[in-house]
């Protein structure tokens, strides 16, 4: 019982440390533009071949990051890596959401970022799954940085028994200018 107890303990202190620093850090907004090499791999079925395909795509991002530490921050955003930007039908769109992103400064320049969330493939029949990824960041200017991300999303479609049933792997890698507000 002593041993939960200094647990407690500590856990409410370590918490009452942190609760400032986050109450007075302010969020930092972003939007996001580049291009990725994308690739997806689908895995076929009784009625459909496997197959892959790759293709150079733009990539397009939103999102807000909050420091939690004198390095590390959290955040969360969409990511849309577009094939057709008027046609969402089966236009094989990949909306991916940043559910929880963390980000950690490495130097004043240098900068890490992982994350994992939920995705969102515009296809025939819609795919939605999940996936992770990560990048590197070089801070060009007060506002602007240059990255290179790497991500990998599973998704397959709601109903297995559906004609095609789909499961597609799906990774890309993109080149992104960020501007941070």
């Amino acid at each position: 019982m002593a041993v939960v107890r200094q647990w407690v303990m500590a856990m409410a202190l370590s918490s009452g440390v942190a609760v400032p620093v986050w109450a007075s850090a302010e969020p930092q907004f972003y939007v996001g533009a580049g291009g990725s090499l994308f690739s997806r791999i689908n895995n076929g079925n009784s009625v459909n071949d496997s197959f892959t395909e790759t293709s150079l795509r733009p990539n397009l991002q939103l999102g807000v990051m909050r420091p939690i530490s004198e390095r590390w921050s959290l955040g969360t955003g969409v990511e849309l890596v577009v094939e057709d930007l008027l046609d969402w039908s089966d236009s094989t769109n990949l909306l991916m959401w940043r559910i929880g992103e963390l980000g950690y400064q490495i130097s004043d320049r240098w900068a890490l970022s992982f994350y994992g969330g939920a995705g969102r493939f515009y296809r025939n029949n819609f795919g939605y799954g999940y996936g992770a990824g990560g990048g590197i960041y070089y801070q060009l200017g007060t506002h602007w940085l240059l990255g290179g991300e790497f991500n990998y999303v599973l998704t397959r479609t709601s109903y297995p028994n559906d004609t095609p049933y789909e499961k597609e792997h799906l990774g890309w890698g993109s080149v992104v200018f960020k501007y941070r507000f």
